[in-house]
């Protein structure tokens, strides 16, 4: 079974390259990145194979990758895998949907376009593959195995098969979502805007499918099967809200604001 990083393609990629070359700049509406011919670089690796997993038996032992992993994951993830903003490898319903191959390929090659970097020495790291097979067999071994108890049974694929359909994504959102989220994802008494646009553009369509589907204990955010009683989501539903969050993307989150004038309101008349 192949996986891989999503290619950076569309709006989302150009407009991440946009703010960064805006944010470097310092200068509203002068940035010092062409988006357009970082975008075409971006685009010629689409046409790379994509990557075969190795899904091999484990053959690290688990409390080897203990050691590793305090010494080489803990400062990102936390000593129980549950750390700051960076991908809560613990949560057991995660790792219901990742499968070993992938754990393996994520550290050993990183995941672009996120803090990941590659460990393997083959990478330019510092980790051996059996190193790396012990963290793998140790992440199991601590928080979870697939198909195992208080597990996920049967969950959607980690990684979407084809695009989503926005519009009945937003559906999706309504009946399973907007209790916590509010309407149109804007937040409200129990849970923050969903939609923020400073937020979606710092998170990667596959951070928000891995949330959806896994949940975040942390902030008593649930998983998918825990929205409405009795009623999973389907993959294809998981799929198609991603796509709606996606769609809510805009083109200048955060400063600088669509509005404003160059050398600020002084300068442009306005009133304050």
């Amino acid at each position: 079974m192949a996986h891989d990083e999503p290619a950076a393609s569309g709006a989302p990629a150009k407009l991440a390259i946009k703010n960064i070359g805006l944010m470097l700049s310092g200068d509203i509406g002068k940035p010092i990145l062409d988006a357009d011919a970082i975008l075409a670089f971006l685009h010629g690796w689409s046409d790379r194979p994509r990557a075969v997993l190795d899904e091999r038996p484990l053959a690290g032992a688990a409390s080897r990758g203990a050691d590793v992993f305090a010494r080489e994951c803990e400062r990102c993830h936390g000593p129980q895998g549950t750390g700051g903003l960076f991908m809560h490898i613990g949560n057991v319903d995660l790792l219901s949907t990742a499968s070993n191959g992938y754990l393996r390929y994520a550290i050993r090659k990183g995941r672009p376009g996120t803090a990941m970097p590659a460990f393997a020495q083959s990478a330019g790291g510092l980790l051996t593959d059996a190193q790396v097979d012990a963290i793998v067999t140790g992440i199991r071994t601590r928080w979870g195995k697939q198909g195992g108890a208080g597990a996920l049974q049967n969950p959607p694929p980690y990684s979407a098969s084809a695009a989503g359909n926005a519009a009945h994504g937003a559906e999706v959102f309504a009946t399973y979502c907007s209790t916590c989220h509010g309407a149109g994802g804007k937040g409200n008494a129990s849970a923050s805007s969903i939609v923020d646009p400073a937020y979606l553009s710092l998170v990667s369509d596959q951070d928000l499918r891995t949330t959806v589907i896994a949940g975040r204990a942390d902030i008593g955010s649930p998983n998918l099967c825990g929205d409405v009683a009795g009623k999973c989501m389907t993959a294809q539903e998981v799929t198609d809200v991603v796509a709606w969050l996606a769609s809510q993307r805009v083109e200048t989150p955060g400063q600088p604001y669509p509005n404003a004038a160059p050398g600020g309101p002084e300068k442009s008349g306005a009133t304050k």
